[in-house]
């Protein structure tokens, strides 16, 4: 949350870059590289977990690096699947769900 974040990095030049656009851009970072993490089961667990978050930028951006890690690693491809799935039933923004179709290879 907002709170956590500006006090976690009150210090830190790092509070230049908006919470949505630092976040954003992790997500795609994650996406095109998925071994950067160096632990794909906490970077899976990121990524699904931002999957919630309250900004749609977020979540689309979350869904399209689940995508990349999808089609780049068939073994957790039921875990992206599963979580995609459940998104899909609250989602209401069209971006994203757009994002959330073409991983899961259906058009709404």
């Amino acid at each position: 949350d907002q709170a956590a974040f500006r006090k976690k990095f009150h210090d830190s030049p790092i509070l230049r870059a908006k919470r949505v656009g630092l976040l954003r851009s992790a997500a795609i970072a994650l996406g095109n590289h998925p071994s950067a993490s160096g632990d794909v089961p906490a970077g899976l667990a990121s990524l699904c977990g931002v999957l919630q978050d309250k900004e749609p930028v977020i979540r689309g951006a979350a869904a399209w690096a689940l995508g990349q890690w999808h089609y780049r690693m068939p073994e957790i491809a039921p875990t992206i699947v599963d979580a995609l799935k459940a998104r899909l039933a609250e989602e209401y923004d069209e971006t994203v769900r757009q994002e959330i179709f073409s991983v899961l290879g259906h058009k709404e």
